[in-house]
Formats: structure tokens, sequence, C-alpha cells
């Protein structure tokens, strides 16, 4: 009784302080599409403030994600480990944003990733579930190159899991455009271009902007304490 008070309390600090909400909602922790739909605090209360559009999520489906916020997790739910293929269920933070671009029309901090930008997904490293600028990429047993020869990380947002960079638990989690051949993701959450150019436009760092991800059969417990979110989308 005493973990759902501070629990509680916990989330409803959260959302004190939050004025958007990105909710991505599947049908169940093996689903590789979901749907997405933007929140704003307007006058006191969330409302619905885009359309509701379908995304692509792990090749593997869900898992919980490691995050600044606790969670009640049943244990017999998967949770993310690093290669599993598998995008993070959870509340996240949304903080940065990279892009192949100079400039963009946001209100979130931002940088332009070049060849030597690299997401480094070796949990043996110190530079684990880190986004670094380096020259020496041999030095990392494995990495993801931020620029690529295709436009999926065109347009990235970075999701805040595995922050304290737990070993194993995932690396490099973020939104991104769709590889138009692929319906899934390693992790990620991805989308059409126009919708992720739409979204970092909106997005504001002062609105202390976050990701909820779940499969549907959470999606009730959490309305119980959040009534704006939409469990029929």
């Amino acid at each position: 009784m005493k973990l759902l008070f501070l629990l509680s309390i916990f989330f409803t600090s959260i959302f004190a302080e939050t004025k958007q909400v990105i909710f991505v909602l599947a049908d169940d922790f093996q689903s590789q599409r979901a749907s997405l739909v933007q929140y704003e605090k307007i006058d006191g209360k969330f409302k619905q403030v885009s359309k509701v559009i379908k995304v692509n999520i792990g090749e593997n489906g869900l898992a919980w994600g490691e995050s600044n916020y606790n969670l009640e997790v049943n244990s017999i739910d998967p949770v993310k480990v690093e290669g599993d293929k598998k995008a993070v269920a959870g509340i996240f933070d949304l903080t940065k944003i990279y892009t192949y671009h100079n400039f963009v029309y946001t209100n979130m901090p931002y940088e332009k990733s070049t060849e030597n930008h690299i997401c480094v997904d070796d949990s043996k490293s110190n530079n684990y579930n880190k986004i670094i600028k380096t020259k020496n990429k041999q030095n990392y047993n494995s990495y993801e190159n931020m620029l690529l020869k295709n436009e999926t990380y065109e347009y990235v947002i970075v999701v805040e899991h595995n922050k304290m960079q737990k070993y194993n638990l995932g690396s490099c989690i973020f939104l991104h455009v769709e590889n138009p051949k692929k319906k899934y993701t390693s992790g990620c959450t991805s989308m059409k271009k126009e919708r992720i150019k739409s979204i970092i436009k909106w997005l504001d760092i002062s609105k202390f902007p976050i990701l909820i991800q779940l499969p549907r059969k959470e999606c009730s417990r959490y309305q119980k304490k959040y009534s704006f979110i939409n469990c029929d989308i």
C-alpha cells in the first residue's frame, strides 16, 4: 500500500511539470506496429493536439525499459536487454534532436550529425548508451553511426532510456524516420518523415516533453491515473 502511495506521488510530480506527451499504444508486447498521438497541457488540462497515426516499433515487439520513473512491472512481462530488437515500454523524457541539417525549427536542443557522431551500444564501454563525437571509432566494439546513407536518422528524437547506463539493459533508443522497406525497427519507434518533422517543430524542452509507450493491456491501469490517455486509439 505504501509503495502504491509513493508511486502515485511520483507520477503526479511527473505530470505537474510535463506539458507535452507523445503517447504510443501497441496491441500487445509482440506487436510491430502501434498508434501514436500527441497531447498538450492547455489551460491546466491535457488535450489531444494531433491526429492518430500508425508507427513502427520493435521487430520483436515491446519490453519494459529502464527509466527515471519507477513503474510497476509484472514479473512475467519482458524487460529490455541489449540486442533484443524490442522497443521500450514505459515513461521516458525526450531530451534532444539529432539531424542531418544545420538548422531545424524546434524549441529543443539539437545538433547536426556528422560522420564522427556515433551512439555506443557496446555494453562494456564507459560510453555505453551515449552519443559521442569521435574520430576513433575503432575503440568501440559496437556502435551505430548517426549519419547514415539513408534518411532513417535524418531526424532523431532521443528517448532517455537507461540514462544510468546499466549494463546490457539497452541503448540508442530514438524516435526517427521510418525505413520504407521495413515495417518494424531494431528497438526504436519510427514514422513518416513529415510527422516527425511536425513533432520536432511542436516539441518544447521547457514543457518537459515525455514519451509514454505501452501495450494495450497496461493502458487501462494508466488511464485510472491519467484520464486523458485514450486506450481506444
